[in-house]
This record gives structure tokens, sequence and C-alpha cells, in this order.
């Protein structure tokens, strides 16, 4: 090969330098560019499930909240079995269980809140009994003494939880 093929070789690989470095620079970007917006995509569905569990365990606590106040309604309406027959279990399991699957680091506050709704059911379970073995009376100051403060005790709470899980939405 002489000097003239040589020096035509090389000015063929040197004007297919920047042809090759920009197929690179497509590939790449391309590769990039689809791994960013599947990384975008997935943290954006992360946080779309976790904004959704977090509006349910809101609608969870206020109907804990509501579920005492039927609860105890119910009692203070009579004490045949036909009266528990339509109200439905205690919404604050599916609480619990949202707050130990996706938000464990509000369990204090939810801890607080459950020991209130606890609270105010095992006293209406009390009165329950209690009107059975008194043939359905009510004793005097059931509202006043112990029922009054506790609701008013578990909508505290209620409040103080729902506070706390408008803090964790806006880190979502």
């Amino acid at each position: 090969m002489d000097a003239t093929g040589l020096a035509d070789v090389s000015a063929v690989f040197i004007n297919l330098i920047p042809v090759v470095v920009g197929a690179l620079l497509a590939t790449l970007g391309g590769l990039v560019g689809a791994y960013t917006t599947h990384y975008l995509n997935v943290q954006n569905t992360k946080q779309q499930k976790k904004a959704d569990k977090l509006e349910l365990l809101a609608e969870a606590a206020f109907a804990t909240v509501d579920w005492c106040s039927d609860y105890l309604k119910a009692t203070l309406k009579g004490i045949s079995s036909d009266t528990y027959d339509h109200l439905p279990p205690s919404p604050v399991k599916k609480a619990e269980c949202l707050v130990e699957l996706y938000f464990p680091d509000i369990k204090l506050d939810f801890s607080q809140f459950n020991a209130a709704a606890t609270d105010l059911s095992h006293s209406i379970a009390s009165l329950y009994v209690y009107r059975i073995e008194n043939n359905g009376a009510c004793p005097d100051t059931y509202m006043e003494d112990d029922y009054g403060p506790k609701l008013r005790e578990l909508k505290n709470q209620l409040e103080s939880f729902i506070n706390k899980l408008s803090l964790v939405s806006q880190k979502i």
C-alpha cells in the first residue's frame, strides 16, 4: 500500500469518528433516558400508593370514631341482639394494619388514638353488661361521668392523629 492509499484510509476513518461518537452518545442517551423514565415512574407509583394508603388510614380513623358513637347509641337504645346485628366490626383493626404495613413511623401516634378507642369501647361493653344485669336499666350518671369524657378524648386523639397524618402527607 502506498502513502496516498494510507492517507485516503486515514481520511475516511477521521471522517467516521464524529459519526461513531454521535452514534455512541445517542445510544447512551437512549439508555439513560429510558432508565431515568422508568425510575421516575416507579417512584411516582410508590408515592401514589402511599398517598392512597394514607387516605384509607384517615378514613379508617374517622370510621372508628363513628363506630364507637354508633356502638354507644346501640347500647343506650336497648340490649336486644337485633340492635347489634347491623353494627359492623370496628374499623380500628384496618387502621392498625395500615399503620403496621405502610406507616410504622407513626405507630406511637396511632397507639394513643387506638388506646382511646379501646378504652371507650370497653366502657361501652361494660354498660352493655350492666344493662343486661339490671334488666335494661342505665346507670344514672353514664354520660357525664364516663362516656362523655371518653368520647371527647377519642375525638381529641383523632384530631391529633389526623394532624400527624397531615404532616406525613406533606413528606410523600
